[in-house]
Parts: structure tokens; C-alpha cells; sequence
């Protein structure tokens, strides 16, 4: 088991700014962390400057695209305490976490037990929630099969992005939300079962943080599973939503509410320029079983500090039958491995959430996306 714990701060002095970096300049008077851990590593710890998340990386504001017209900005407490991503330039590196990128963590903002979303596909619940450090946008993926592998190549007049991951301690659960505007929205998969043809919505999940560097195994054979996957491609073909592996009955069931649930919504065009926005609550499990025995699989027990591995990626088709338009991970691995490094923070006495606006998606919508389910 992983915590943030494994690194301990013991100083700090000005340091450049990450665009003072790019420019050659010597910066301001900006925190650089230093940091030893555990194994005697000593590493250096820069925040990421507020420019990393500008406006014009978000997803475009309109009256088609209604969520994305509040942005909650971070308080200093925030950026202090978790520092955004954290990018560690090691002098020395132990290779003990095993994980990719290496030195770079992400957060999962805790919701209060009162405040946990309402899985709906209204991301109102989530407007609350700072940008920094809790929000990965465009700038953060790269496209390492068909790519350069390079961070921040997204054209966003093609496609933009971002999504926030979320727990809860009572519950032990995992929230995530995703916003995803593409210019063409592609689901027209002549086999049901080929999600990957289409564009989808991938998430990879290895709570314990095995060493293994893609987390594991997530099918039968390999004296346990310790890595899940969540696959979607929306809206459903066939009845089919995409794949979930293991693809054990009780896991890839999508209305039994077991260790999973997803709703999404859009606006726009559903198969043309749109905005999909996805919304779903995730019960990680350290461990199944290769016999796929629901009783025998052990539930994760969420903690602050607490380092899971877990990556996602946008797969984007425009042309029916081609190759992907770009498939961008936050993982610089790529498909289906659980790479990064992913917090379960503290709670954030920055965030007020007293202003949360409660979501509530209206019955008919509900209905009429249910009903594609179950063709």
C-alpha cells in the first residue's frame, strides 16, 4: 500500500516558474520543495503555475455548453498543502514506486458525506470543486499510440477535455466526472462488442499499487485480479455500453449498482459536434478472485494519503472504420495499464461546500437515456 507519506518535505527556497523555465528566465520568487523520502532519494517538488489550467484550454463556454461557465478557482491553503501535480525532478531515483510518469502525482478531492455527487450526468455537483489541483485538461494527455507521446498536442477545436476524480471516506467510494467536447461524435460500431471503434471512455483502476508497472492483471489466470477497467463507448450499440474487465456478471451488469454506476448526458448533436458529459461512482476492489466469487473479493478501504494507481484516456474517432483521430491518456504508457500515481486527499477547508449546487437531472431525460440501454 502506497501513502504520500513515503515523501517528507525539509526545505524550501525561490525557484523559477515553469514558464520562466521554458523562456530561459530566472523567474520569481516561486517555492520549490525539496524533498527526501524513505529510501534517502532526494527529489525537488514544483508546483505547477495556475497557467497550466488558462481559460482558453477548458472546454468551450456557450449556451450549448452550460457547465462549463463557472469555474472555481483554488485558495492558497489548497495550493500549498497539495501542491497541484506534483512534478518531482529526482537526482536520484529509487524506482520503487514502479509508476508512470515518474515523481507525478494526482488528486482526488474528498467530498464531505453531505456533499458526494448525485450520479445523474449533471456535473452541477462537481462545480464546487477547484481547477487546481483537482482538474486535468487538455494539457495533461498525450496520445502514445498514435501520437508523438507528447503532453498537450489536443486540438481542441477537435476535441477538449477534462475530468476530476473524487472520494469519499465513509462510503469508499471513488466519483469521477468527465466533460468531452468533440466535433464529431462517433458510436457506430458494427459489432456491439468493439467499443474501441468507436469513441469511448476508458478508465483503469489498480487500488493497491501493485509494482507491476501497467497494475496487474485484470483478467483470470494470474492468481488474482488487482486491476479493473472501465470501458465506455456511448451511447450503447446493441444494448451494449463497451467492456468491463474482469467481465464478471456482477461487474459488467450496468443496472445492479454493485461496484459501479455511470449516467451520462449531452448536449448538441448526439452523433455531430457535441459536448458528452459522464458522471459515475466507482467501489474499487483490491482484490478478485481469478473465479470471479463476488463474496471473496476484497473492497478497497479508501484513507487520506492513501496512493492508488489509476489512469484514462478519450479515444476519438471522426471517420467510421479508420484509425483513431487521436487517443489521449494521462498515462504515457497508453492503453489499458493503470500508471498514475492518484491521492486520496485531505479534507479541503478551502472549498465552501455550502455553495454546492445540488444536480437533478429531469425524469424524462433519465428515461430516455435508460430506454437506449436496453435495446
Amino acid at each position: 500500500m502506497r501513502t504520500i507519506d513515503d515523501y517528507a518535505l525539509v526545505d524550501s527556497w525561490p525557484c523559477p516558474t515553469e514558464r520562466d523555465l521554458k523562456k530561459g528566465g530566472s523567474g520569481g520568487p516561486r517555492r520549490a520543495d525539496f524533498l527526501l523520502d524513505r529510501t534517502g532519494t532526494i527529489a525537488y517538488l514544483f508546483p505547477v503555475s495556475s497557467d497550466r489550467l488558462r481559460s482558453s484550454d477548458r472546454l468551450p463556454a456557450g449556451p450549448d455548453n452550460p457547465q462549463t461557465q463557472h469555474h472555481t478557482q483554488p485558495g492558497e491553503g489548497t495550493m500549498r498543502r497539495l501542491l497541484s501535480i506534483l512534478t518531482l525532478a529526482a537526482l536520484a531515483t529509487s524506482g520503487a514506486w514502479a509508476h508512470s510518469p515518474e515523481g507525478e502525482f494526482l488528486f482526488a478531492v474528498q467530498f464531505p458525506d453531505a456533499n458526494v455527487p448525485t450520479v445523474d450526468g449533471d456535473l452541477s455537483d462537481w462545480e464546487v470543486v477547484p481547477q487546481i489541483p483537482y482538474e486535468y485538461g487538455n494539457d495533461m494527455y498525450s496520445d502514445s499510440a498514435f501520437g508523438s507521446g507528447n503532453r498537450g498536442e489536443i486540438d481542441v477545436s477537435d476535441l477538449s477535455v477534462r475530468q476530476i476524480v473524487g472520494w469519499n471516506d465513509n462510503n469508499n467510494r471513488l466519483y469521477v466526472m468527465a466533460e468531452v467536447f468533440d466535433n464529431v461524435h462517433n458510436s457506430d460500431r458494427e459489432d456491439p462488442g468493439q467499443f474501441w471503434t468507436d469513441d469511448a471512455w476508458e478508465i483503469y483502476l489498480a487500488p493497491t499499487h501493485p509494482d507491476d508497472v501497467t497494475g496487474g492483471p485484470h483478467s483470470a489466470g494470474g492468481g488474482g485480479i488487482t486491476k479493473q477497467s472501465f470501458n465506455f463507448a456511448m451511447p450503447p450499440v446493441g444494448g451494449n455500453w463497451g467492456q468491463n474487465l474482469p467481465d464478471f456478471e456482477w461487474r459488467v451488469d450496468p443496472f445492479n449498482d454493485d461496484t459501479w454506476k455511470m449516467v451520462y448526458t449531452f448536449t448538441g448533436e448526439e452523433f455531430g459536434e457535441s459536448t458528452y458529459y459522464y458522471e459515475m461512482w466507482i467501489q474499487p476492489l483490491d482484490f478478485i478472485p481469478d473465479d470471479g466469487d463476488r463474496e471473496a473479493a476484497e473492497e478497497t478501504d479508501l484513507f487520506e494519503g492513501q496512493v492508488i494507481a489509476m489512469s484514462w484516456t478519450f479515444g476519438d474517432f471522426d471517420e467510421p472504420g479508420t484509425n483513431y483521430q487521436g487517443f489521449w491518456s494521462v498515462s504515457p504508457e497508453s492503453c489499458c495499464q493503470a500508471t498514475n500515481d492518484m491521492v486520496m486527499s485531505e479534507a479541503d477547508d478551502s472549498i465552501d461546500w455550502g455553495t454546492q449546487m445540488r444536480s437533478a437531472v429531469e425524469g424524462d431525460s433519465w428515461g430516455r437515456i435508460k430506454s437506449q440501454f436496453v435495446e
